[in-house]
C-alpha cells in the first residue's frame, strides 16, 4: 500500500479545451486496483482500498485477511475470512455503509459485513463475487453474484435476486438517483433494474464486457466492451446509453477500457490497451496519451482535477481542468473519492 500527498468549473466544449499538463510520474507495481482520495488531499494506492469518515483505510489482501489501517499507518485490526491453506485472496474492494459496515464478497462464495471495530456482523455463503457491492441511499446493498443480482438488506436478509444466464460476477453496480440499478453481464448485456428487482430494459452490445457502469451529469450510462478476431485482434469500444436504453454513441478504443471517470466540466477519462483517452459528453476525442506497457487500472480524479491513472510500473499524474468528479449519481466505478461504493 502506497500514501502520497495530493503533489470555477463550466462545462467543457471542445472549442474552449486546454491540453493537460503532466505533473509527474511515480515508480509503483499497480493492477486492477483504483487509487483512494481522502478530502485533505492524500492518495491512497495499491489493494484495492477503500476509506471510510474516520479516514481508515480498508483493504483486502491475498492471504485471505481483510486490513483496517489508520491514517498515520498503523493497523487497527484484520479479519481472517477463513483458514484454508493456501488462502482465498479477497479481490472486492470493500463498500462503506453509511454507519461504517464495512462489505465485500470473496469467490468462494461468501459475502461478510463486518462492524467498524473488525468484528463480524453478518456471513452470507453460497454467492461467489470478485467485484464491489454497491449500497443505495436506503442502505440496501445490491452485488453481482456468479449469475444473479442480490439486493440485500442492511441486516444480511435477501430481498430479491435477478437472474441472468452469464456471469455478473466482474461487474460492481451502478445506482441512479431514482434507484435503478445499472450492471454489466459477460456477455456485454447492460441491464437497469427497477429497485424492487423487475427489469426495466437491457441493451445487448453484441461483444463480451466486464465493464464496471458510471453515469454522467446529462444521465448517459456508460460501459465498455471488448471482443477478439482473427482479422483485428482485440477491439473494443466505451458506449453510452440513455436512460431509457438508447445507444447514443461509442468511440472505439484498442481493447476493452476500464471504468471511465466524469469530470465535472463533462469530460470522461477512460483508460484501453497502452492509451488514456479524454472524451467529450458526446464522444469526441479531446486528447490521448500513450503509456508503456499498458494501462492497469480505472483512472481518478482528485477535487482540484488532478487525474490519476496507473501503467503497471508508474503511476501517473495530471492537470486537467475538469475540477473535480461530475455531480451525477455515480460519476466513477465505487462511486465516490474515497470508493466507498455507496450512493449519495
Amino acid at each position: 500500500m502506497i500514501l502520497l500527498g495530493q503533489c470555477s468549473i463550466s462545462k467543457l466544449t471542445e472549442a474552449d479545451f486546454k491540453e493537460p499538463e503532466l505533473l509527474w510520474t511515480f515508480p509503483a507495481h499497480i493492477i486492477q486496483s483504483i487509487p483512494a482520495i481522502t478530502p485533505s488531499g492524500t492518495l491512497y494506492v495499491g489493494s484495492a482500498p477503500a476509506v471510510d469518515s474516520n479516514n481508515k483505510l480498508y483493504i483486502g489482501g491475498p492471504d485471505g485477511y481483510l486490513y483496517c489501517i489508520r491514517s498515520d499507518g498503523i493497523l487497527e485490526w484484520r479479519y481472517q475470512t477463513n483458514d484454508k491453506r493456501p488462502p482465498e485472496p479477497i479481490y472486492s474492494t470493500p463498500a462503506i455503509g453509511r454507519d461504517g459496515a464495512i462489505i465485500f464478497g470473496m469467490l468462494t462464495g461468501n459475502l461478510y459485513c463486518l462492524n467498524p471495530d473488525g468484528t463480524l456482523r453478518w456471513q452470507l455463503t453460497g454467492y461467489p463475487c470478485e467485484s464491489t457491492p454497491a449500497i443505495g441511499s436506503d442502505g440496501t446493498i445490491y452485488v453481482g453474484c456468479a449469475y444473479e443480482l442480490l439486493a440485500l438488506t442492511p441486516s444480511g436478509e435477501k430481498l430479491w435476486e435477478f437472474m441472468v444466464d452469464s456471469l455478473l460476477e466482474h461487474s460492481t453496480p451502478a445506482i441512479d438517483e431514482d434507484g435503478t440499478i445499472y450492471i454489466c453481464h459477460h456477455d456485454g448485456t447492460v441491464f437497469a433494474i427497477n429497485p424492487d428487482g423487475t427489469e426495466k430494459w437491457h441493451y445487448s452490445s453484441g461483444i463480451r464486457s466486464r465493464s464496471s457502469p458510471v453515469i454522467t451529469e446529462t444521465g448517459q450510462i456508460l460501459f465498455t466492451c471488448k471482443d477478439w478476431t482473427k482479422s483485428d485482434g482485440y477491439i473494443g469500444y466505451i458506449g453510452s446509453l440513455s436512460r431509457t436504453g438508447e445507444l447514443l454513441w461509442k468511440f472505439d478504443t484498442p481493447s476493452e477500457g476500464w471504468a471511465p471517470v466524469i469530470g465535472k466540466d463533462g469530460t470522461i477519462y477512460i483508460g484501453a490497451g497502452n492509451t488514456m483517452f479524454a472524451l467529450s459528453d458526446n464522444g469526441s476525442e479531446l486528447w490521448r496519451f500513450e503509456v508503456d506497457p499498458w494501462i492497469s487500472n480505472s483512472p481518478v480524479l482528485s477535487s482540484d482535477g488532478t487525474l490519476y491513472f496507473a501503467a503497471v510500473s508508474t503511476l501517473y499524474a495530471f492537470q486537467t481542468s475538469s475540477g473535480g468528479l461530475a455531480l451525477s449519481p455515480w460519476p466513477k466505478m465505487y462511486a465516490d473519492y474515497l470508493n466507498t461504493s455507496r450512493s449519495k
